[in-house]
């Protein structure tokens, strides 16, 4: 008799000391995966995906390494994405003028003035200063290509242009010729 309860307290002990063991194993699992997500979070900090609105910027084919100028004149460095620079349309005209830029750049016009205004390529009322543009070619599938609204933009509106020719282009606008502006692209 005394031999049958030490094998019961033998089978009771090895059971207990078995799922004591196996449950250490999941929680080693557990804290291994915490470990790596932890690990996967500190290296997506600073990660320009992960701030913000997860928008990247993207060279524009054929400009990937080349040295661009930014507006003031600074020289980008290799490797540096693509600008947005901002042209405020107020009731003085546009500001500022004129604007430097570097091809691939994108100019947005911002309509804060009380009125309608149509920025477009010089001259006027043709539109055909920059390269391609022409204002028989709103309208078109071309449209989305020229340097020209095409349309009023309302107070509050803005239209945006990606210049990928190098030079000085005039630009105005057309609902009012008086007003125009200057964008120089390097």
């Amino acid at each position: 008799m005394p031999l049958i309860i030490v094998i019961i307290a033998a089978g009771i002990i090895g059971a207990v000391v078995y799922m004591q063991r196996s449950s250490d194993t999941y929680k080693g699992d557990d804290a291994m995966m915490e470990d790596d997500m932890t690990k996967d979070d500190a290296m997506m900090e600073g990660d320009e995906m992960m701030e913000g609105d997860a928008t990247m910027e993207v060279p524009a084919p054929g400009n990937e390494g080349v040295d661009e100028m930014m507006e003031g004149g600074d020289v980008m460095m290799e490797g540096e994405s693509p600008k947005t620079v901002t042209v405020t349309y107020t009731q003085n005209g546009f500001s500022p003028s004129p604007v430097n830029v570097s091809v691939g750049d994108t100019v947005r016009f911002m309509n804060e003035s009380g009125r309608s205004f149509w920025p477009a390529s010089a001259f006027h009322p043709t539109h055909t200063v920059y390269p391609g543009s022409d204002i028989k070619k709103c309208g078109t599938a071309e449209a989305a290509t020229i340097f020209d609204a095409c349309r009023e933009i309302v107070s509050g509106q803005s239209y945006s242009f990606t210049f990928t020719e190098a030079g000085t282009w005039n630009y105005h606008d057309h609902l009012n010729a008086s007003e125009f502006g200057s964008i120089i692209v390097k």
